[in-house]
């Protein structure tokens, strides 16, 4: 068999090198937003979790799962209180810069409730 042949023939096991297709993907820029002074960043492509999160119209979650520990920690002991008015024009924003709709259009009383600190 010529190395042609060989070449040709299909990997009986082939494996999808995902990390390959991270690697060569082009590099976006993260989402910045400034709050109470404070300016916050968000990835430029959502965890998948959060994703999930905010599909599942479990906002304060899907929230916390973007900022990160840190920045969440930051977030709640802010003096400003992060309403559902607030979050819902940053996750327009948000949603807009990266492109894809991660969840609800608006916050429902519930979810709001629950991400706001008072």
């Amino acid at each position: 068999m010529t190395a042609a042949e060989i070449a040709a023939v299909p990997d009986p096991d082939p494996v999808f090198d995902l990390d390959k297709v991270i690697d060569e993907r082009e590099p976006a820029k993260p989402f910045t937003f400034k709050f109470d002074g404070e300016l916050y960043s968000l990835p430029a492509r959502p965890d998948m979790l959060a994703a999930a999160a905010l599909e599942g119209e479990r906002l304060d979650e899907g929230f916390r799962l973007l900022l990160g520990t840190d920045q969440y920690a930051r977030i709640q002991a802010s003096e400003k209180v992060f309403d559902d008015v607030a979050l819902v024009a940053m996750m327009t924003a948000y949603e807009k810069h990266i492109g894809e709709n991660l969840g609800e259009s608006e916050a429902s009383a519930t979810s709001s409730r629950n991400t706001a600190k008072r």
